[in-house]
């Protein structure tokens, strides 16, 4: 009878030994930031992940991008607000993605600590009360801290640095994020930095995870999605990584390294055009004390005036190639926009002759003409100079007399 007693007693030891923890405190236990890192035991792909933040133990926020699985459903969450109630040992989440679709995500925690919580999770989701999802699945979550919303902020040039992407090569390309949740794609055509002609590129950040869709213009263009984990920000150098799945199912992962591309500090009263040059404009004309009807100047009084703040015929070449220039005949000006979008405005105020007399300036019925001196001469009788209209159609290089009057416009 000893013996027996014994046996009972050990084996109700062991049974209770093999007893889950109670959960306790979970409304207290599950505030913070939480990614998506397993799903049933395996690595879940970063284009998969979805990010949770419980605020308090009755409301919370989710992120997430999907439409691969199931386009009936798809989903482009910025820190959606969600409904949350804590029971026990079980997180009922319930949101909206829009006016048609709901969905619930019930999570019955199994573990949690201070750095991650495994849950087990039945996602239903209804659009116009019909269910299109019905899943379950054990997920582990992780605890995130990061909050890359303001660092990601600005232009940056980078490469891929790992061997595969889903849609990266291994050539420098920029990204430019901007406040408004608006990206811009930027590849090198030449020297240039010619922005990608989409029809609409949208991100947001929640935590360390960068949410990205586009879709390129033109027909048969499909829209495409791409998440990335942020690993760091720092000293002006941001990486990425992402877990990848093929089309056969095998994984692989991305890696991208970028820098802060410092965008030029422009003093007041002067325009960054984007140029390869790096050559800011100035937004006005010199004036000509001495010419104060047509302020134009010889070449040789506007070197002596100005010296190296006047344009090169280089400066002056690239204005007219790198930028889409054109010719306002009801307000008599040329208008450059150039390459990043920014535009110069030139006034065609005409010219003076050596023998004195003013052309083009648009009065008498005649067309009206600009001409700016660069600082090059072509020796001592001539120099070049951007002219623009008159007589003459486009936008072109000319070799003026230097004895002749023109406008000048100063470069930094």
């Amino acid at each position: 009878m000893k013996k027996l007693i014994a046996l009972m007693v050990l084996a109700t030891m062991v049974l209770t030994g093999c007893n889950k923890d109670k959960i306790t405190n979970l409304d207290e236990k599950i505030i913070g930031k939480w990614v998506v890192a397993d799903k049933d035991g395996k690595s879940a792909p970063t284009n998969e992940k979805m990010v949770i933040s419980f605020l308090s133990p009755s409301k919370a926020m989710v992120s997430a991008s999907l439409n691969a699985h199931h386009p009936e459903a798809s989903v482009w969450l910025d820190r959606q607000n969600a409904d949350v109630v804590v029971k026990g040992d079980k997180v009922t989440l319930t949101f909206h993605a829009d006016d048609h679709s709901t969905s619930v995500h019930e999570l019955t925690v199994t573990q949690i600590n201070d750095h991650e919580f495994i849950a087990n999770q039945k996602v239903t989701v209804t659009v116009d009360g019909k269910t299109v999802i019905s899943e379950t699945g054990t997920f582990r979550f992780v605890k995130v801290n990061a909050d890359y919303r303001q660092d990601i902020l600005g232009l940056w040039e980078g490469r891929m640095t790992s061997e595969e992407s889903e849609y990266g090569d291994n050539d420098i390309h920029r990204w430019e994020f901007l406040p408004d949740g608006t990206h811009r794609y930027y590849h090198k055509v030449g020297n240039t930095w010619v922005p990608s002609d989409d029809e609409y590129a949208e991100y947001f950040v929640d935590g360390n995870m960068l949410f990205t869709l586009w879709k390129n213009n033109g027909n048969g263009a499909e829209e495409r999605r791409e998440n990335w984990e942020i690993s760091s920000v720092e000293n002006g150098v941001m990486n990425w990584t992402a877990l990848r799945k093929k089309a056969d199912g095998t994984l692989y992962t991305a890696t991208f390294s970028m820098t802060k591309v410092e965008e030029p500090v422009v003093p007041e009263g002067y325009v960054d055009l984007g140029l390869p040059s790096g050559t800011l404009w100035k937004t006005t004309n010199e004036t000509n004390p001495n010419d104060p009807e047509h302020d134009f100047y010889t070449y040789d009084e506007a070197v002596a005036a100005f010296g190296d703040n006047m344009p090169t015929k280089q400066q002056l070449q690239e204005l007219i190639e790198e930028c889409q220039w054109t010719l306002d005949d009801a307000q008599n000006i040329v208008t450059f926009t150039g390459p990043n979008g920014n535009t110069l405005v030139l006034p065609r105020k005409g010219k003076r002759s050596t023998n004195g007399n003013v052309y083009y300036d648009g009065s008498d019925g005649e067309p009206a003409g600009a001409s700016y001196w660069s600082r090059t001469a072509i020796d001592a009788t001539y120099a070049w100079r951007l002219d623009s209209g008159g007589f003459a159609s486009g936008v072109y290089m000319y070799d003026g007399k230097r004895g002749a009057g023109a406008s000048i416009r100063l470069v930094k």
